[in-house]
């Protein structure tokens, strides 16, 4: 298979890092794991997969986050300088609510309805 999906983004198989994988999946995809954010990692996992950092869509970035890590935006035609991926396999978001620290170094979220209702420890 191609590592492209039909829209010209790069097919992509999110995995946790845990195991040996490479670059490629058999299907074709390019195996890539979450930067953690924080400090330096560059654009290789010792795993083999590429350390990405997924952006909000419409979200203008150059192509590497200050990490190191490669910018990805799910599919998007929007010119917003990170690299455009289809997800084939797992999923983005894999920062758990338990690992949410604000910067002011709170651990409360301001919820869309105004409240602080909800309170991480």
């Amino acid at each position: 298979m191609s590592s492209y999906a039909s829209n010209g983004s790069i097919r992509v198989s999110v995995v946790d890092g845990s195991t040996r994988t490479g670059l490629f999946a058999p299907d074709g995809s390019v195996y890539v794991v979450e930067a953690p954010g924080g400090s330096f990692v560059g654009s290789s996992h010792p795993c083999g997969a590429l350390y990405v950092t997924a952006i909000t869509p419409g979200t203008f970035v150059g192509a590497y986050a200050v990490d190191g890590s490669l910018n990805v935006v799910e599919a998007s035609s929007s010119p917003d300088g990170a690299m455009p991926v289809t997800v084939v396999s797992g999923s983005f978001g894999g920062v758990t609510p338990s690992k949410f620290l604000l910067e002011d170094g709170s651990s409360f979220l301001l919820l869309e309805d105004g409240s602080s209702a909800l309170l991480l420890q």
